[in-house]
């Protein structure tokens, strides 16, 4: 679950991972990826040497891209962000 692009002079992305059953229990653990690109044709392609930053939820279950150094995003620029590594006890949804 994405909760929301914060506005500042950069952009920031911060994801909040839930169980699907129970959405008020954050889940720490779980790792994404977010990879910067295009789409087009219904396809993304990463950008060579592009953005590509990864990290993992922390105990109340959000991870934040953009507020670090060496991770500066880009606005009017297409990123995919993909959970890499689900948190302990659940597995990846493979949809």
């Amino acid at each position: 679950l994405v909760t929301g692009v914060q506005t500042c002079a950069l952009p920031i992305l911060t994801v909040k991972k839930l169980d699907q059953y129970n959405t008020s229990q954050a889940l720490p653990g779980a790792t994404f990826t977010l990879v910067e690109g295009s789409y087009a044709d219904g396809s993304f392609t990463a950008t060579e040497n592009g953005l590509s930053l990864t990290g993992t939820t922390g105990k109340d279950g959000t991870l934040t891209f953009g507020k670090e150094s060496g991770q500066t995003m880009k606005y009017n620029t297409v990123y995919c962000l993909t959970e890499t590594a689900a948190p302990e006890g659940y597995v990846m949804d493979a949809a």
